[in-house]
Formats: structure tokens, sequence, C-alpha cells
């Protein structure tokens, strides 16, 4: 008798220590478990805030794209008016060019006249031969022209001599600014080319950086999957660990104290808050006590969309109460 209770003894400590074991490997898992489940979530909050980031930069990567591209299209309209410009440049150069050339001609040809005119006063440039020239006329009247053509020829010299001036001014002038037009030309096609490089660099990089912002958010995406992935696989070993204890628990119990059959003339005593279950728990929705003293509803019963990362539903067969 006495090898007997001892062997129920030693049962009796095995399963005693077996339990707590059971137990202290239970709450070990599950606070490991709970320990990456919160570092899960807190991965996932910090890649769900970095993709929205990159959702806006994106965005105003985008929108400021957009203005540079609107910028580039008012260049190019600046461009092409400069082109045009280039071109009515090219005519006034030409007409310049026409000018000078005439004005070089006419000049040409005033110099020879004025040579002639010169050569002519330099040959009769005495008083003593005008005079003679005068006074050799056969008549009165004959005399009167020559003295008449005399002083047309000095006020003509003179004439000849200021056209000269005015042409040589005017030459000038035109060949000063047909130089001006030139460098004017030579200005804006330089300007041309450095607004063509400047817009071709913005539009390279834009485009580089709404890529790059592209290639960031996908990876964001794919790495935003495998967390929810590996959350879901570790809310579900947590399930499974609950329902495992659970099970062991309601076997222990079974072993623990075998199934009697019920008194049926005994009735049980039942606390108010069950005698207002009881009565209709249909009717109390609303009105039933807290299984707490005090506490807050941390988690609601059934499917719902996840408070933090978008398109993610959580299902919870219970609620969550923080006490």
């Amino acid at each position: 008798m006495h090898g007997k209770n001892s062997k129920i003894g030693i049962i009796f400590i095995f399963f005693i220590l077996f339990t707590l074991t059971s137990t202290v490997l239970f709450a070990q898992s599950r606070k490991t478990l709970e320990r990456k489940i919160k570092k899960q979530e807190q991965a996932l909050r910090l890649t769900t805030k970095l993709l929205k980031e990159t959702k806006k930069k994106k965005k105003e990567s985008y929108n400021k794209f957009l203005l540079i591209q609107n910028q580039i299209r008012t260049r190019e309209e600046l461009l092409k008016n400069l082109l045009k410009d280039i071109e009515l440049l090219n005519n006034k150069i030409s007409e310049n060019e026409e000018i000078v050339n005439s004005l070089k001609n006419d000049l040409e040809t005033l110099k020879e006249q004025y040579a002639k005119l010169i050569t002519f006063a330099w040959k009769n440039r005495s008083s003593y031969q005008q005079l003679m020239f005068i006074l050799s006329s056969e008549n009165f009247n004959q005399a009167f022209m020559r003295i008449r053509y005399l002083q047309q020829l000095t006020n003509y010299r003179k004439k000849e001599a200021n056209a000269i001036k005015d042409i040589l001014l005017l030459l000038e002038s035109k060949v000063k600014e047909l130089n001006n037009k030139k460098q004017e030309k030579k200005n804006i096609l330089k300007r041309i080319e450095e607004e063509r490089i400047v817009l071709a660099n913005e539009k390279q990089e834009q485009s580089r950086t709404v890529e790059k912002l592209k290639q960031k958010e996908k990876d964001l995406l794919v790495k935003l999957q495998k967390q929810r992935k590996a959350a879901e696989i570790l809310k579900k070993k947590i399930a499974k660990i609950i329902a495992d204890e659970a099970r062991k628990a309601r076997e222990a119990a079974r072993k623990k104290h075998p199934k009697t059959k019920p008194d049926k003339t005994k009735n049980f005593i039942l606390t108010p808050e069950e005698k207002i279950i009881a009565a209709n728990f249909a009717a109390n929705k609303g009105h039933l006590p807290w299984p707490t003293v005090k506490g807050i509803i941390t988690g609601t019963f059934g499917t719902h969309e996840h408070p933090l990362i978008k398109g993610i539903k959580i299902n919870n067969d219970g609620i969550y109460i923080s006490v």
C-alpha cells in the first residue's frame, strides 16, 4: 500500500512538474512571439510611413517634373522666337551689307569726282587765271555765264566735300550697326545653345529622380508585403499555442477531476451577473457586465481594417481589453 501511494505521489509530482514546465515554456514562447509581433508591427508602421513619405515625395517630384516640363515648353517657344529673331537679324545684316556696299560705291564715285574737281581747281587755283578766264569771254553774257560757272563749281566742290563727309559718317554708322547685329546674333546663338543644354540636363535629372522614387516605392511595397505575411504567420503561431495549451489544460482537468453524474436535484447558485445573462442574453446586448473591474477595449470582434496599414484586414475571434 505504501509503495502504491509512493508511485501515485511520484506521478502527481511528475504531473505538477510537467504542468509547470509546460506553463513556463508556453509563457516564454508567448512572450517571444509577442516581442516578435511587436517588432513586426513597428516595422510595418515604419515601412508604411516610409511608403507614404515616398509617395508624397514622388508626387512632389512629379509635380516639379510637370512644372519643368512646362518650363521646357516655354523655353522651347523662347528658342523658336530667338531663332526667328536670328532670321530677322540675318535679313537686317544682309540689308545693311547692301547699304554699306552701295555707300562704298557712292563714296568711290564722289571721291573720283572730287579728285577731278581738285585737279581742275589746282590748275585754275590763282585769281589771275580765273580773271583771265572771265576776260577772255567773247561778250558780256559769256563772261556772266563764266562767272556763274566758277561760283557753281566752287559750291559744287563744297557740296561734294560735304556729301563725302556725310556718306563717310553714314557708312561708319551702318558698319557699326552691322557689327552690332552680328554680335547680337552671336550672343543669341550662344544663349540658344546654353538653354538647350540646361533644359536637356534638367529633363534628364528629373527623369532619373522620378525613376528612383518609383523603384523605392516598389521596393517598399515588396518589403511591406513580406512583413504582412510574417505578421500573419506569427499571429497564427500564437493562436495555435493558445489552442494547444487550452486543450492540454482541458485534458489535465479531465484527468484530475473524472466525470461524475450530475445531481439533478442540486441547483447551481448563480451570481447576479450570471442571472442577468441567463435571463435573456440577446436582450442584454450593450448592458452585459465587464469581465474586468476596469480596462479599455483595444481590439473589437470580427474582421476589420488594420488601423495603421491600408489594405490589411485583421480577424479577431473576440475583443481585446487592456487593463
